[in-house]
C-alpha cells in the first residue's frame, strides 16, 4: 500500500470480448455529433414494480422446502 500510483495497485482485467465491444461503442459514440441545444430527456419504457422485478429476478431460483414452511409459518420473535 505504499505505491504512489493506484494504477499499479488496481487493475480492472477484462475478457477479450468485453474489451472489443467497449472499443467498439467507443469508436461508435466518437462518430456521433453532439447537439448542446438538445435536451437529455430519459424516460422509463414501461411501469416498474418492484414486484414484476423480483419476480424476473428470482424466476427460476429453488428454495428447499424446509424455506417454504418457514415463511409461511408466521412465526415472531416474541
Amino acid at each position: 500500500m505504499q505505491e504512489e500510483d493506484l494504477g499499479t495497485i488496481f487493475v480492472l482485467s477484462l475478457l477479450i470480448d468485453a474489451h472489443e465491444v467497449m472499443q467498439h461503442l467507443q469508436s461508435h459514440l466518437e462518430t456521433m455529433s453532439y447537439d448542446d441545444s438538445s435536451l437529455d430527456l430519459w424516460t422509463l419504457g414501461a411501469n416498474y414494480s418492484s414486484r414484476k422485478l423480483y419476480a424476473n429476478a428470482f424466476s427460476g431460483a429453488k428454495a428447499h422446502p424446509f424455506f417454504k414452511m418457514l415463511w409461511k409459518s408466521h412465526c415472531t420473535l416474541g
